[in-house]
């Protein structure tokens, strides 16, 4: 049975990067129709276990990205 009206949903908000499908396009199941890039940001950060006992919650610091120069963010 066609499922002409069928609504697709992603599980996260965010913008597409990829489309694989167009309208009326017919698809088999399992098919990735998109990637979806997310909204938020990640930051991967490396610390040695000596200078985690002196981190706490809401601690305010400074940040430093190779990409921007020597732009700070606090």
């Amino acid at each position: 049975m066609p499922l002409y009206y069928t609504n697709i949903t992603a599980l996260v908000a965010g913008q597409i990067a990829r489309k694989s499908v167009e309208i009326e396009q017919r698809v088999h199941p399992e098919t990735p129709l998109m990637a979806i890039v997310s909204n938020y940001c990640w930051l991967v950060a490396h610390f040695k276990q000596t200078q985690l006992a002196n981190m706490k919650p809401d601690q305010i610091v400074e940040i430093k990205l190779d990409v921007l120069g020597s732009r700070n963010f606090e």
